[in-house]
């Protein structure tokens, strides 16, 4: 019966895939990737003037702030953009820009994080299945709760990624403030930096970097970063004031990141991480994007002190305990702990588990909770 059910299913029943595509060897091409090592950021490439998506132009994704991540990606055929973001917990700007020395004819949209449609099943309708006073008395709770216990309701658990940047280990590391401090940009490179040479040419800077590994001078424009964004006007970066740069870190070397090839980088950091007032290409775009959102810490108060014993907050707590890694030991069993609230009543405990064959199982228990 399984085997006419399976054949069943495979020539008439529910199936993700035409028999006409796979004799055509055509595969389905997924809407969302995995997002197996960080989260995607995507978008498109479109020329300013009406037309079709543009192919083969480097963008790049810079997130700006104490801890700051950087990203290219060059547009396929389509003209979609995707930077893989690694520990993407950021809730503030992230700017994205083609090379303006270059580039500057396209425009740059980026997808939101969210998936913009909607189910398509409609919702159950609602009815109100206890008397109005009871939803007054939860609210009234809620609102105690929210009054005594607001900061640990709404703690959230901090990360800690890595804070290197993409190319982990830098060749040399520069702390200003351990050096003669000069006014500008220049004045530094020149006088302490001999990994990057400052030279002029057909009137503008170029900034070549020495490969110490081969003794040789690198042919192409280095990758020059600020607080993680890309600076393409060599001749603004010259004239910037130095005072308000913390760190710079050299990579005196060729370096790979996804299609891209830099003859060198030089990052400088400032001491406020805002890019130190630095104007941005106005066909760059800048956006307030929502990265991963930081797991909230579930509260649950516990009573291992004589002060904690003796409190008089009310606690009004309607939900008692969550779990979500609760592992069982070799006897399937596993004995964990929690407080009730001061509120009677009965109470539901729902347990889900899966087992190392991946089955699934679930129960719900009761218990009453009851006035001294």
């Amino acid at each position: 019966v399984k085997a006419a059910i399976d054949n069943l299913m495979l020539t008439q029943g529910w199936r993700r895939f035409k028999w006409e595509d796979v004799l055509l060897n055509q595969q389905p091409t997924p809407v969302f990737l995995p997002e197996i090592n960080g989260h995607i950021v995507s978008g498109k490439v479109m020329p300013l003037k009406k037309g079709l998506p543009v192919q083969n132009i480097w963008t790049c994704l810079s997130a700006p702030g104490t801890r700051t991540q950087f990203q290219t990606s060059t547009s396929d055929k389509e003209g979609n953009i995707k930077f893989e973001m690694k520990d993407f917990y950021n809730d503030g700007e992230i700017i994205v820009q083609t090379n303006s020395e270059t580039d500057s004819m396209y425009q740059l949209n980026i997808n939101l994080p969210f998936f913009p449609q909607h189910s398509n099943n409609p919702m159950a309708p609602f009815h109100l299945t206890e008397p109005a006073d009871f939803l007054l008395k939860m609210y009234i709770e809620s609102q105690v709760q929210n009054s005594f216990f607001y900061d640990k309701l709404s703690t959230f658990l901090t990360p800690a990624p890595d804070t290197a940047a993409f190319y982990h280990n830098p060749d040399e590391i520069y702390l200003l403030d351990n050096y003669v401090r000069f006014t500008t940009v220049e004045e530094v490179l020149r006088e302490y930096v001999p990994e990057v040479l400052v030279k002029r040419r057909a009137g503008k800077f170029n900034l070549p970097v020495f490969d110490r590994s081969t003794q040789k001078v690198l042919d192409g424009r280095p990758l020059v970063l600020l607080d993680a964004v890309p600076i393409f006007n060599f001749d603004k970066l010259m004239l910037f004031d130095a005072l308000k740069l913390k760190k710079l870190e050299v990579v005196a070397r060729k370096y790979l990141l996804g299609a891209s090839i830099f003859d060198g980088i030089i990052n400088f950091t400032s001491y406020k991480g805002d890019i130190g007032g630095v104007e941005i290409d106005p066909h760059a775009v800048v956006i307030d994007y929502d990265g991963l959102q930081l797991k909230r810490e579930f509260y649950s108060p516990t009573f291992e002190t004589q002060e904690q014993l003796l409190s008089r907050q009310p606690d009004f707590r309607s939900l008692l305990y969550w779990s979500p890694d609760v592992i069982t030991g070799s006897s399937g069993k596993v004995q964990t702990n929690f407080y009730s609230s001061d509120l009677p009543g009965k109470y539901a405990a729902v347990i889900q588990g899966l087992s190392d064959e991946g089955r699934a199982g679930t129960t719900v228990i009761y218990f009453d909770v009851k006035e001294r």
